[in-house]
């Protein structure tokens, strides 16, 4: 999954997600956007929000306005037009909620059948 490292990098990760139909929307009409790779239970034990394959804890600058919200909320998304706060930012939600991803790829991958 992407794992954004800048507010920047959220907002353009939102712009590529709008643009490609990668938002869900909730039942009242608010966008929220993709899992990210963040949470705050490895192993089954609540810590910082880590990305969850790497353990690198996440910048606490890239949270939404009153983001965190909840402790029962362990997996982070982005934050697309909710509640009307605005196009960057990551949010706390439940992990059971369904969400597309948007994964990262190399820019000039290597075809490894072209290799010898």
């Amino acid at each position: 999954m992407a794992r954004p490292t800048s507010v920047m990098q959220v907002a353009a990760l939102n712009e590529y997600a709008t643009e490609n139909g990668v938002l869900s929307v909730d039942n009242d009409g608010r966008y929220v956007g993709y899992w990210v790779g963040y949470t705050d239970l490895i192993n089954g034990t609540q810590t910082a929000y880590k990305d969850y394959r790497t353990g690198i804890e996440m910048s606490l600058f890239l949270w939404g306005i009153a983001e965190p919200s909840k402790e029962s909320e362990h997996c982070v998304a982005s934050l697309t037009k909710l509640y009307g706060l605005g196009d960057a930012g990551l949010a706390d939600l439940p992990c059971h909620w369904k969400r597309y991803a948007v994964c990262e790829t190399l820019a000039n991958p290597t075809n490894s059948s072209d290799t010898q």
